[in-house]
């Protein structure tokens, strides 16, 4: 349990010393991505919903 703790800590004090460096690269990269993961859980979505439909109660048979 404490090298738990200890490799925990260790890896907070390495992520606090890079992030000056990691903060515009992490920026950069989610506003790229950001369209495409929305456009991606839209998919899912729709698929969760009108997927495999049975009949009118198809939704209340997956929920349920």
């Amino acid at each position: 349990m404490v090298m738990v703790a200890g490799a925990s800590i260790l890896g907070a004090l390495a992520l606090w010393a890079a992030w000056p460096a990691l903060h515009p690269a992490i920026l950069a990269v989610s506003r790229g991505l950001a369209p495409a993961l929305a456009a991606l859980a839209l998919a899912g979505c729709t698929v969760f919903l009108f997927g495999e439909r049975s009949g009118p109660a198809g939704i209340m048979d997956k929920i349920s």
